[in-house]
């Protein structure tokens, strides 16, 4: 598994990362240590997001903390819960909170859910309202990312952002609403241990509202593990 380092202390620093679930899973959890064969149990929570309540799934390890923390960032379907457990297994093994915050319209968050919004809407406009609503649902990943941040038992200083799908999306968007002190975005390119990164050189910059990614001066480059 890619090894992040230990962020500053001077403040909340936020680690951005795609990451391939399967590939994450043949990973083991610590030098030399095998994977847990029970799955962590997951707490069902809940927390604000302007006029929303929205919920999600937290995995916690045993112990006092502060822990370092992931917050999965889920794909499209309307139903992300029943994978997370096994998701969240090694990385609680490693001692690190798993939080899965559900957007609106999915898992058991409310609100209209984005793919049905998106087949209604006439076929023309439906590229421009994706991005619209990816980028409005990131409001939903920053509350999530506020909640995580207030828990007594997270280490605040040490947040690494997950997704895959259209959660791997929402992570690459995230650092524009932030002002993280670090950026880093992992994305598989293929099956192999191959990924591909990546780093902003400007904290300020921000691509067109039509555009998903970040701008020419954050291009991809592929490293091998």
């Amino acid at each position: 598994m890619p090894h992040f380092g230990h962020a500053r202390r001077t403040g909340p620093v936020v680690t951005s990362a795609l990451v391939l679930a399967l590939s994450l899973l043949g990973y083991p959890t610590a030098e030399g240590a095998a994977q847990p064969s029970i799955n962590p149990t997951p707490q069902e929570v809940t927390f604000p997001a302007g006029q929303l309540t929205l919920h999600g799934r937290m995995f916690v390890p045993d112990g006092d903390g502060p822990f370092p923390a992931i917050l999965w960032n889920h794909g499209s379907e309307r139903a992300p819960g029943p994978y997370l457990p096994g998701l969240a297994r090694p990385f609680v093994a490693a001692h690190y909170v798993f939080f899965a915050p559900f957007r609106r319209g999915q898992g058991t968050s409310p609100g209209p859910y984005i793919l049905d919004q998106l087949q209604t809407a006439p076929a023309p406009d439906r590229p421009q309202l994706a991005v619209t609503l990816l980028e409005d649902q990131v409001a939903d990943q920053l509350a999530g990312l506020a909640y995580l941040q207030s828990q007594p038992f997270v280490d605040t200083t040490r947040i690494t952002v997950m997704g895959g799908s259209f959660g791997g999306i929402q992570t690459l968007l995230v650092p524009k609403r932030t002002q993280a002190t670090s950026r880093r975005s992992i994305a598989p390119e293929r099956p192999s241990p191959g990924v591909a990164t990546h780093r902003c050189s400007s904290a300020s910059s921000r691509p067109p509202r039509t555009s998903l990614f970040p701008s020419s001066s954050c291009r991809p480059r592929m490293t091998t593990t």
